[in-house]
C-alpha cells in the first residue's frame, strides 16, 4: 500500500495516453487510503490536464466534504477557490462559494482575507474596488475579534490611499478607524514594545521562598517530634522516648550509681579508722 507506486504508475500511464488506466491506479489508492492530499490532487490535476474542468473541480469540493478539522478544511478550500479562479476562470463561482463559507463559519480569518484577494486581483488592469471595499466592510461588522477588525480597518486604509476613486469615502474610512479602530492597535503597538519579564529571577526567588520555608517547616517538625517523644508522647500512649536520649540517660544513672558506691563505701571506712588515702604515683 505504498501511495507513490500508484503514483507513479498513473503517471506512466498518461504519459501514454492511457487516461482510463490512470484514473483507475488513482482511484485503487485513493479508496484503499482515503484522504491523502497528494492523491487527491493528482486526481484534480489528471481531469484538469484532461479537458474536464468540471469534473476536477468536484474532486477538490469533495475533498471539503469529506475532510474533519478546521485546519484540513481550511486547506481544501483555498485550493478550490484557487482551481475556481486560476483553472476554471470562474471568478463569480469562487467568490460566492467564499462568500458562503464566510456565513458558515464568520470567525474564520483567513476566508475574509482569500476573497480580499480574490477581488483584488480579479481584474488584471484595476483592481475591483467597490468588491474590496465590500469584503473589508462585511469584516468590520462580523464577529471577528477586535485586534483582527482594527487590523482589517487599517489595510482598509491603505488599500483606499492606493486604488480609492473617491476622497470622501477615504475621509469616511480615516474617521471610523480613529474612532473605533486606532487605539486598538496603539495599545497592542505598546504591549509589543515593552521589555520581556524576567521570570528566570522570579522563578529564582520561588525556588529560595519555597526552600527556606520547608526548611524552616521540617527543622520545626523536627523539634515539635522530639519534644513530643521526650515527654512520652509516642504512639502506644506511653513511654516513647527517644531511643538516644534513653541510652544517654541509662549510662548517666550507671556512672552515679558507680560514684555513690564508692563514696559509701569510703564512709564506711573512715567510720572505722580503715580508711587510708590512696597514695601518688610520683613515677619512682
Amino acid at each position: 500500500k505504498n501511495p507513490y507506486i500508484h503514483l507513479n504508475w498513473a503517471a506512466f500511464e498518461e504519459e501514454r495516453g492511457k487516461l482510463e488506466i490512470a484514473r483507475e491506479a488513482l482511484d485503487h489508492i485513493d479508496k484503499g487510503m482515503p484522504g491523502l492530499i497528494a492523491v487527491i490532487l493528482r486526481r484534480a490535476g489528471l481531469e484538469r490536464r484532461s479537458g474536464n474542468i468540471e469534473q476536477g473541480g468536484d474532486i477538490l469540493k469533495q475533498a471539503i466534504e469529506n475532510c474533519r478539522g478546521r485546519e484540513t478544511r481550511d486547506f481544501w478550500i483555498m485550493k478550490y477557490v484557487g482551481y475556481l479562479q486560476y483553472s476554471a476562470k470562474d471568478i463569480p463561482a469562487a467568490r460566492k462559494f467564499l462568500q458562503d463559507q464566510i456565513e458558515r463559519n464568520p470567525r474564520n480569518k483567513k476566508l475574509y482575507v482569500r476573497l480580499l484577494d480574490l477581488e483584488h486581483s480579479s481584474d488584471t488592469n484595476f483592481p475591483n474596488t467597490a468588491g474590496v471595499v465590500t469584503v473589508f466592510n462585511k469584516a468590520l461588522t462580523s464577529s471577528l475579534t477586535i485586534e483582527e477588525k482594527a487590523g482589517f480597518s487599517h489595510r482598509r486604509l491603505t488599500f483606499l490611499e492606493e486604488f480609492g476613486d473617491n476622497v470622501t469615502a477615504i475621509i469616511s474610512a480615516y474617521d471610523d478607524h480613529n474612532k473605533n479602530w486606532k487605539t486598538v492597535l496603539d495599545e497592542k503597538k505598546k504591549e509589543s514594545s515593552l521589555p520581556p519579564r524576567d521570570y528566570k529571577r522570579r522563578d529564582n526567588y520561588n525556588h529560595n521562598r519555597n526552600y527556606n520555608r520547608d526548611r524552616n517547616y521540617n527543622h520545626q517538625n523536627n523539634y515539635n517530634q522530639n519534644n513530643f517523644n521526650n515527654q512520652g508522647g509516642g504512639a502506644g500512649g506511653g513511654g516513647g522516648f527517644n531511643m538516644n536520649y534513653n541510652m544517654q540517660h541509662a549510662q548517666q544513672q550507671q556512672q552515679y550509681q558507680q560514684w555513690y558506691s564508692q563514696y559509701a563505701q569510703q564512709q564506711q571506712f573512715a567510720a572505722q579508722g580503715q580508711y587510708q588515702q590512696p597514695q601518688q604515683n610520683r613515677g619512682y
